[in-house]
């Protein structure tokens, strides 16, 4: 998880390092934390050192390349008129920084998501990305999907009655 948000062995160490331990619970935290940071390092090193990657370095990897190369930047920005992410609501923190990498603020960027779809927390999914991207593009260019071939009007209520106690967080209550 601590990948997934860019966050590398050596910060969360330096982190763990600084937290209070005025107390035995406080002590105890650190000193798991601390402990954690070791694993994490000892996890990268090992991976480092037999050359393999796991997903969170399929995203990272290039993160740190691109945000370190103005000129390798550029080309992957140049590379794609337009891109598409689907199922945005899955995505995590890591994998929203490469797609605004490689888009820039201006990007032409397409997301699909429905923020009532999110089930991928557990895997380290920022429901917030996709939230913040819809309060941040031109109201005129959100198109909201509602029709539903898939189910009758009945199950679709009684599903909209159950989805509606997440309110106010969801997207649908937010923009109305």
């Amino acid at each position: 998880r601590l990948a997934d948000y860019l966050i590398t062995p050596e910060r969360y160490s330096e982190w763990s390092s600084q937290l209070p331990s005025s107390t035995d619970l406080e002590t105890k935290f650190a000193e798991r934390q601390a402990e954690l940071a070791q694993a994490y390092k000892v996890y990268q090193d090992t991976k480092a050192e037999q050359g393999l990657l796991d997903f969170s370095d399929l995203i990272s990897l290039p993160i740190r390349i691109i945000e370190q190369d103005i000129e390798i930047k550029e080309k992957w920005r140049s590379k794609f008129d337009y891109i598409l992410v689907d199922e945005y609501q899955d995505t995590n923190y890591a994998q929203d920084r490469l797609v605004e990498l490689i888009t820039g603020k201006q990007g032409n960027l397409m997301v699909v998501g429905d923020d009532d779809q999110a089930i991928y927390q557990f895997r380290g999914a920022d429901l917030s990305n996709i939230l913040e991207y819809a309060k941040s593009i031109d109201p005129d260019k959100l198109i909201v999907l509602d029709q539903n071939y898939r189910s009758n009007q009945d199950i679709l209520d009684y599903a909209h009655r159950l989805i509606s106690f997440n309110d106010p967080d969801r997207l649908e209550a937010i923009l109305g």
